[in-house]
């Protein structure tokens, strides 16, 4: 991967952290400050990618909050973030942690344990999903804009929006003007047909779109972009003929293969107790995963044993 425009001092050492991970809690995992904002240039050419996950976005979002703690906030920030499905809810959220002071555990309590919290209590998930997910999204971006956080220059999405009489055509989101937009664009993203909602699709800017990952399974947005892509869903699914789309340069990390997620029991709603356990095997899962990420970021060389 090209690595000329990073900002990340050449002297730069990146810590290794042991955890013990016996009766490991949610409650111990540290959050994480950024005091003063840093002001990095967002490399298009430079994507993270995040798959589908259904019920498995605590997951997501665990590992997104671990990948915080392994790869500086400054390299991050030098890359695009894009997702489709449930990956679009936690490439969103992620955005938002990098460019404000909160960081993935603070949205994670904010607004997905909330929404899983709300779920598990009405239905066990069923039909009630969409609309909790457009008011929290509607709100997040509220605050997203106070933050200044540059929605877009450094996010993206996919959509499936209809074509013809029963087609789907893949629709990239990358351009956000208002709450009531970036809200359609995240619940459409995640609108799997009779399960999150009452109907078969959603509107977005009143057209018909369903779950982005019917037409778009690796969310990239330039085909010769370097693209790390963080796949939490079984390797299958990332795969041909399911993905039939894929971009020059892909590095794909399978996030959950030392967690053995089960399809598709852990990928469903259940409820905000399973939702901490799976943010702390996220957490864990790139703590575990170090070593890839660090090359997957060509950070290797800054690697400094623990002492």
């Amino acid at each position: 991967m090209d690595t000329q425009n990073s900002n990340t001092d050449s002297t730069t050492t990146i810590p290794v952290v042991n955890i013990n991970e016996n009766n490991f809690k949610y409650e111990e995992i540290p959050s994480l400050d950024h005091p003063e904002p840093l002001k990095v240039k967002v490399n298009q050419k430079k994507e993270i990618l995040l798959s589908g996950g259904a019920g498995a976005i605590s997951f997501q979002a665990g590992y997104m909050h671990g990948l915080s703690e392994i790869i500086p906030l400054e390299v991050l920030k030098e890359y695009r973030v894009g997702g489709v499905s449930a990956g679009a809810c936690v490439a969103g959220f992620f955005v938002f942690s990098l460019y404000s002071k909160h960081d993935m555990k603070y949205w994670f309590e904010k607004c997905i344990r909330k929404l899983l919290n709300v779920v598990s209590n009405s239905t066990f998930g069923f039909w009630q999903t969409t609309s909790l997910l457009s008011e929290l999204a509607a709100s997040s971006y509220r605050i997203a804009l106070e933050c200044g956080v540059p929605l877009d220059e450094a996010f993206h999405c996919y959509i499936s929006l209809r074509s013809g009489f029963i087609g789907y055509k893949k629709h990239l989101v990358d351009k956000f003007i208002n709450e009531q937009q970036f809200a359609e664009a995240i619940t459409c993203s995640c609108t799997i047909p009779f399960v999150t909602s009452f109907s078969f699709s959603n509107e977005y800017q009143g057209k018909k779109a369903i779950d982005g990952g019917v037409t778009m399974g690796i969310p990239f947005r330039n085909k010769d972009s370097e693209c790390i892509f963080l796949n939490v869903l079984p390797k299958p699914f990332r795969s041909y003929p399911i993905v039939r789309d894929f971009p020059n340069h892909l590095t794909t990390i399978d996030i959950a293969e030392d967690y053995n997620l089960v399809f598709p029991t852990d990928y469903w709603l259940w409820d905000e107790q399973n939702a901490d356990k799976q943010f702390v095997q996220g957490y864990l899962a790139a703590k575990h995963q170090q070593d890839k990420l660090l090359k997957a970021f060509n950070l290797e060389s800054k690697l400094q044993p623990a002492q």
